[in-house]
């Protein structure tokens, strides 16, 4: 088969492309263009290939999704078909965004399922407004926890928090800082014996975690692993948002593998996720039991 040059070949990289007049639906997807054309928002995923690795007449596009008013579209290329996912708002029960240098993952965490959509990080600003749709979709209840907002600069939390957070209240004013884990070195047993056994294995680091709410949402900023050996870089860092009224657990208990620690476990009703953390963190007992009171509180009769 000739390979016949085209716009969308031409423009093929790791780059995701919101739909419009120059970046259109790939050819696999065409029959979908009647709801590209009613959209919030749509754009493609390309395949996780090299440039120099592709050509014309591939599908070079593994993917397609579409925010709507009540839903989003995720059609998934399955070989030479389409396979349609149809997500209602009010089944998202939490969203988690990824990025570990060029390796991006956006998570939705569903009432039947978690969907996963993969991309390259050159292309973070449209996942970022991609999810800044969706939550924008969600129906939100408000929840005065009571807690005051932390202050925090450089000084007190990482420089990668601090700048995070920074962009979390540059679009949401309300956003605010209420519980810090900060980064610890772990230490183990003092006796003579856990003394030598340090010496002779690699050290490990509690890493950071913080904890925000703006009112609707738990904001969850972490990194990809709550303990990595101390020397291992980790490049990651993640967003958790969770709605307050879809959370329906939380408690905190030993961490079941490093006695000096604990978790922070809370979920919704299908998804549960932890925290690790110390007792030189700021607020999380405060926040755990506000939390807890606000969940856990008699219903009023009707």
């Amino acid at each position: 088969m000739t390979n016949i040059r085209s716009q969308e070949y031409d423009a093929f990289g790791p780059w995701i492309f919101v739909i419009d007049d120059v970046h259109t639906l790939p050819p696999l997807f065409k029959r979908y263009q009647k709801y590209a054309d009613r959209a919030l928002m749509m754009f493609k995923i390309p395949r996780h290939i090299e440039r120099r690795n592709a050509n014309p007449n591939m599908h070079l596009y593994d993917a397609v999704i579409g925010i709507f008013d009540s839903y989003l579209l995720v059609l998934d290329r399955v070989d030479s078909s389409v396979k349609e996912r149809y997500i209602k708002y009010r089944d998202i029960q939490a969203i988690k965004k990824t990025s570990c240098l060029l390796h991006g993952d956006l998570s939705l965490y569903t009432n039947s399922e978690t969907v996963t959509i993969t991309y390259n990080t050159v292309s973070d600003d449209v996942i970022t407004r991609a999810v800044g749709l969706i939550r924008s979709m969600q129906q939100y209840k408000t929840v005065d926890l009571g807690l005051p907002a932390m202050t925090y600069s450089i000084s007190i939390i990482e420089f990668l928090y601090a700048h995070l957070i920074d962009n979390l209240k540059r679009d949401d004013a309300n956003t605010a800082l209420i519980a810090y884990q900060p980064s610890i070195q772990l230490k183990g047993k003092q006796s003579l014996f856990g003394k030598i056994l340090s010496m002779l294995t690699n050290k490990h680091l509690l890493q950071c975690t913080a904890f925000l709410t703006n009112g609707r949402e738990l904001i969850v900023i972490e990194r990809s692993v709550s303990v990595k050996a101390l020397k291992t870089p980790d490049y990651s860092y993640s967003y958790l948002y969770i709605q307050l009224a879809r959370i329906k657990c939380v408690l905190t208990e030993p961490h079941p593998k490093i006695h000096t620690l604990k978790r922070f476990v809370f979920g919704t009703v299908n998804h549960t996720f932890s925290s690790a953390f110390d007792d030189n963190n700021t607020g999380i007992d405060a926040f755990h039991q506000c939390l807890s009171a606000w969940i856990y509180q008699p219903k009023k009769d009707p």
